[in-house]
């Protein structure tokens, strides 16, 4: 029996070898993986009835053209998950973009007077380590200073 389902094995691969050699080039690269997948799981269902395999592994193989199909699809769905997440929370780092002037700026970075750019940059530098997201400051507070900053530096070039 396992001699036979590998003959037929062999037969299935040659017709299907011939018949990715029989279609346009731009259709031969996505049948070459899908067949390759088929092949992959076939070998692997092969390899369980023969008691080469764990029942599992071959499990696993089996979602193999499955992740095929679905991985472009669950791709294009994270840009969505994504903006699914982020709608929870009230306040947005860009809610405030365009009210940020000099006298607010001064203000996040502590100055009453507007310093030169190298105070700026290190001002900035300090406080967005303590408030940058990754180590448990707010979006919204590293928004601001990186607003700040671009503000301050802007008008520091002009004066």
């Amino acid at each position: 029996m396992y001699q036979l389902l590998i003959i037929i094995f062999i037969i299935l691969a040659f017709l299907a070898i011939r018949h990715i050699r029989q279609q346009p080039s731009e259709i031969r690269s996505r049948l070459q993986w899908r067949y390759g997948l088929y092949a992959l799981l076939g070998l692997a269902i092969l390899l369980v009835m023969g008691g080469k395999l764990h029942w599992i592994a071959g499990a696993i193989a089996a979602t193999l053209p499955l992740a095929q199909r679905f991985f472009p699809l669950i791709i294009r769905a994270i840009p969505f998950l994504k903006r699914k997440k982020n709608e929870g929370h009230t306040s947005s780092p860009h809610s405030a973009s365009n009210s940020m002037d000099r006298e607010k700026a001064l203000q996040v970075f502590g100055f009453d007077a507007l310093p030169t750019e190298e105070k700026i940059v290190l001002r900035h530098r300090e406080l967005i380590q303590k408030n940058h997201p990754d180590r448990g400051g707010s979006d919204f507070l590293a928004a601001q200073i990186n607003q700040a900053k671009d503000v301050l530096l802007a008008e520091s070039k002009t004066s």
